[in-house]
């Protein structure tokens, strides 16, 4: 995670002071002494941190930040197997548990939900370039079709290079954008 802030901008100034003791009988006795001044901001400073150490930590704004993210890891779908810009986004405000693991949201790169990825198919396994695949049980068209079909307005976010390598979201997309426009018609003025 990257957020940026502003920091002070600090300086070392030397200055004198009267001496310890002496100094009260003798005040024309000074030391000269460095210290730290404080003399505006810079910034924004970029600060980076995991999400896991966010969830740990016991700076409120830290725990602040992390109770307003969802995910601590976002993983790459393989773009050959599953179409360009989809992800995996592992959720943080799900309790988990030791044997089934996490849940997934699979998310399109405009950060919508398509659909879910639930133990026990949290297998991932990269391919290289800092990709992956999901295991080979998960039935991914059927899962994000189910998902869809559930929340009706997220068909549209569906990349076309998904419909286009899964031909039954695809199919069930169209379907969908043409009852939606029916309805809308309908709705309109009861024009049909």
């Amino acid at each position: 995670m990257k957020w940026a802030t502003w920091v002070d901008k600090h300086e070392q100034k030397v200055v004198k002071e009267p001496v310890p003791v002496v100094g009260k009988l003798f005040p024309f006795i000074k030391r000269k002494k460095t210290i730290d001044v404080v003399v505006g901001q810079e910034g924004p400073i970029v600060m980076e941190h995991d999400v896991y150490t966010l969830l740990k930590s016991n700076n409120p704004t830290h725990q602040k930040l992390a109770k307003e993210i969802l995910y601590d890891k976002i993983l790459n779908l393989d773009e050959k197997i599953y179409g360009k810009g989809l992800f995996l986004g592992r959720r943080t405000d799900l309790p988990t548990d030791k044997v089934h693991g996490y849940d997934y949201d699979i998310l399109t790169e405009a950060g919508v939900v398509i659909g879910k990825v639930m133990p026990p198919h949290q297998a991932y396994y990269a391919t290289g370039e800092k990709t992956g695949v999901l295991d080979a049980d998960f039935k991914f068209d059927a899962e994000v079709a189910n998902y869809c079909n559930k929340n009706t307005e997220v068909w549209k976010y569906v990349p076309l290079e998904t419909q286009n390598t899964f031909p039954q979201l695809k199919r069930k997309a169209e379907e969908v954008v043409a009852e939606a426009k029916k309805s809308k018609v309908l709705s309109d003025g009861g024009k049909a």
